[in-house]
């Protein structure tokens, strides 16, 4: 009697308690975006990062600057195709400008991006985490280095 009352107490705060109910939260900000070095001192470099994520193609608002860091708004693409409807997906992307320390006229970039999804324009929008999309970061990288090419030569 006493080792059947154990084993069911021991089953019900088992099946009560279980495992976790949620997936532990990941990094914001994934690590391993785009990122190359540049012949451009690091403040020259990131008033020309700057101009560029805010100006036409990629016209993305900056919404803050800090310590060499540019934190950009968010920007709206087509998401993927789930069953019969294309998804909403968001991206906002940290842009960070380092010094190299061994030539002051070189800095390096990086940039990181983290998107967000929903199904339809009524939901909140919510991380995707597991969501990569490589490109978008490449094209933001691919605008500054246009743009720092001509604040090179001028």
């Amino acid at each position: 009697m006493r080792t059947s009352t154990i084993c069911l107490i021991t089953f019900g705060l088992t099946f009560l308690c279980g495992c976790a109910s949620h997936q532990p939260k990941p990094s914001q900000w994934p690590q391993g975006g785009s990122q190359t070095v540049v012949d451009l001192a690091p403040k020259k470099l990131l008033e020309v990062a700057q101009q560029a994520i805010s100006a036409p193609p990629l016209s993305v608002p900056v919404e803050k600057v800090e310590n060499g860091t540019i934190y950009t708004g968010w920007k709206e693409y087509p998401g993927e195709l789930h069953i019969v409807r294309r998804w909403y997906e968001r991206t906002r992307f940290r842009i960070t400008v380092s010094p190299d320390f061994s030539d002051p006229n070189r800095s390096s970039i990086a940039i990181e991006d983290q998107t967000e999804e929903r199904a339809t324009e009524s939901q909140p929008w919510y991380p995707a985490p597991n969501t990569r999309r490589p490109e978008r970061g490449q094209d933001v990288l691919n605008a500054i280095l246009a743009r720092a090419a001509g604040a090179a030569k001028g």
